[in-house]
């Protein structure tokens, strides 16, 4: 019986005497064991492979050419894939979607507005993200705004470290995104609001419309200059009052922000829901795709 048994074996595609373990280093430790048995035992790299295509968004044939050149160090792998994102520039074509994001605090707000592409990637939730964080960036690095409306150097922004990142700049994580999403992608503007004695706030509708509103004077709250920020982004005024437009000039219909009848309460003008809260000066900016 034992000599039919070694005979079976050496015609069986079953190995003996040879086995390939395959050994990948991550975070200086082995993620498989190596092990003799009559059957061969190959480590699989598809876990580590996950982990890397969620660290630097790569697809999965470029994470293991990548791993397959670092000798199967993941850690070097990632290093080296996060490096050629962090370059990465785009297909220079056109950018013709995009997100408007806000950031604001007390005195002061800022709205940024990210291209892509397309829609599609406009909407993914890393792009608006990112088109968050750029906006809250923005709001910190501007420290010394004057009052009324400002902008923001794009080329400055792009060098500021990014939010949760310090050691990588904006620039930077736009690149990121452009490798692991495909898609040209660049800061287009980034405008804001300041006033200096009140509050701004503001709204977005839909990633395609950013309004700012400043209270000053009066008795004004976030809220209120947020529901008018609303109001204006519904009912697009051109001016505030009548005495913003030259004399020359003849208002449209509805064109007058104080004159409108107020969204929130059609019963009231937005004059009127001003003077309840002692008539605070009003100033508003709009940035729209």
């Amino acid at each position: 019986f034992f000599c039919v048994f070694v005979l079976m074996m050496q015609r069986s595609s079953v190995c003996v005497s040879r086995w390939f373990p395959r050994v990948v280093h991550y975070h200086n430790r082995l993620t498989c064991s190596q092990e003799r048995s009559f059957c061969e035992k190959k480590a699989s790299i598809i876990p580590i492979l996950k982990e890397m295509r969620q660290k630097t968004g790569a697809g999965v044939m470029e994470c293991k050419k990548i791993l397959e050149k670092n000798n199967m160090d993941a850690d070097k792998a990632v290093a080296e894939l996060m490096e050629i994102a962090r370059s990465s520039k785009g297909r220079s074509r056109n950018t013709a979607a995009g997100w408007i994001s806000m950031a604001r605090r007390g005195n002061k707000a800022v709205l940024s507005e990210l291209l892509s592409e397309t829609d599609f990637v406009s909407k993914n939730e890393n792009f608006k993200a990112l088109s968050k964080n750029i906006a809250q960036v923005a709001l910190d690095t501007e420290t010394e705004s004057e009052e009324g409306v400002f902008k923001i150097d794009s080329t400055k922004l792009l060098e500021a470290p990014s939010l949760d990142q310090k050691d990588v700049t904006v620039g930077q994580k736009i690149s990121e995104l452009i490798f692991s999403m495909g898609e040209t992608m660049r800061l287009e503007r980034c405008e804001g609001l300041c006033v200096k004695e009140g509050i701004v706030d503001g709204y977005v509708h839909g990633g395609r419309i950013g309004v700012l509103v400043s209270l000053s004077g009066g008795e004004p709250n976030e809220k209120l200059a947020r529901d008018i920020a609303v109001h204006i982004a519904a009912c697009g005024p051109d001016v505030i009052s009548r005495e913003d437009l030259p004399p020359s000039v003849e208002p449209k219909k509805g064109s007058i922000l104080l004159e409108q009848d107020y969204i929130h309460d059609e019963s009231l003008t937005v004059k009127e829901v001003l003077e309840k809260h002692g008539s605070p000066k009003v100033s508003m900016h709009i940035l729209s795709r």
